[in-house]
């Protein structure tokens, strides 16, 4: 299942803004970015469970990033976070998720428009092993993998 409902963008690739290995001005981005509005639905794209809920950007008085969390769940493909999300609140460390389910809501995260619309993204990461959010500066941690294909090949909902 794909993890947005009436996705209307192209999947961004490593040559995009959003897209997995991106270089930008200060680090190389670590996930896909899928753009969508505020207030979106995130969904789960496999069954698994939940092993982390935690801060994902601002929270420490950003210029640019506004508050917003991510969950990561551990899956048959690794463990995918979902990230730049308000999570569900009746998610829990530990709670078992299904394909499909809701996961929590898009929350804006930039807090200034920088010609992106819209300002809000779904960001998902993929790893072999779940330590915690990395930001690459040159060299891509070994348990940090693309998820730009399990994207592709997730089914769209509309």
């Amino acid at each position: 299942m794909f993890p947005l409902k009436k996705y209307e963008y192209t999947i961004p690739d490593s040559s995009m803004c959003g897209g997995f290995g991106f270089r930008r001005k200060h680090d190389i981005h670590a996930g896909v970015d899928l753009y969508c509005n505020d207030g979106d639905g995130a969904y789960c794209i496999e069954n698994g469970v939940v092993v982390d809920i935690c801060e994902f950007t601002g929270f420490k008085e950003s210029p640019w990033w506004e508050d917003t969390y991510a969950v990561v769940i551990k899956c048959e493909s690794g463990f995918i976070l979902y990230g730049e999300i308000t999570p569900s609140l009746h998610l829990k460390v530990g709670s078992s998720i299904k394909e499909g389910d809701l996961i929590g809501s898009v929350k804006k995260v930039l807090k200034k428009d920088k010609g992106i619309t819209p300002t809000s993204m779904l960001h998902l990461e993929l790893y072999d092993i779940y330590t915690e959010p990395v930001w690459w500066v040159n060299k891509q941690p070994e348990n940090l993998k693309d998820i730009t294909n399990l994207l592709w090949n997730q089914k769209r909902i509309n």
